[in-house]
């Protein structure tokens, strides 16, 4: 009685191995989000950068036409623009230097082990929880000078801030929510780096007298 070697048998008809035509679905299936996701990124990218060589108007889209650069020429000709591109650098040196001193500073004080770092870690996570938007609401709400809570904690100390009626103070509002939005994401990510450090080092230190 004759027996197949087990090497000739085919991959496809062994038990718990899947079809061939499966197996060589697979690849195509695993990119097709990534594809989705490309197609849902570029589409409004390019309908954006057609739109800047149109005088398009939601309220009128049957009147779009094509002007070319025109658009372009009018921003870059307008002063505003480049005030507008100064108080954006500004804000963005800001915020980004304050998130990171910050954020390295909390990572620090967190990098210990104990209950209370334990339990910041998870208060750390709360504003990035919230979206943006609702967030800026938020913040408008107790910025109000008539009825927010800010103008109320800070009135005993003689201090009525005006935090959007000025230019400083409405620049100063924006950095003040874009810090408490986004540190916990920088600490967050320092404390993870801090964590995969080798403690070999640190341990060596500790035994020569090194402190925190």
């Amino acid at each position: 009685m004759s027996s197949v070697p087990v090497n000739n048998l085919d991959p496809g008809s062994q038990p718990g191995t899947l079809p061939a035509w499966r197996r060589n679905a697979r690849p195509y299936l695993l990119v097709l989000p990534a594809i989705a996701l490309t197609i849902g990124i570029l589409y409004p990218f390019l309908l954006g950068a057609s739109y800047a060589f149109q005088n398009y108007r939601a309220n009128r889209p049957d009147a779009t036409r094509w002007v070319g650069f025109e658009n372009f020429q009018d921003i870059f000709t307008d002063p505003e623009f480049f005030q507008s591109m100064l108080i954006t650098a500004e804000f963005a040196i800001a915020a980004t230097a304050i998130e990171a001193l910050l954020g390295v500073g909390v990572a620090l004080l967190l990098a210990r082990s104990s209950l209370l770092s334990r339990g910041l870690e998870r208060l750390l996570i709360v504003p990035l929880m919230i979206a943006p938007v609702i967030a800026a609401i938020i913040w408008r709400l107790m910025m109000l000078p008539t009825v927010g809570v800010l103008n109320y904690l800070l009135s005993p100390f003689g201090i009525q801030p005006e935090w959007t009626g000025s230019p400083g103070w409405a620049f100063f509002s924006i950095v003040l929510v874009d810090v408490w939005t986004y540190t916990p994401f920088v600490a967050l990510l320092v404390l993870a780096g801090l964590r995969s450090l080798p403690r070999a080092p640190f341990e060596a230190a500790a035994v020569e007298g090194a402190g925190f």
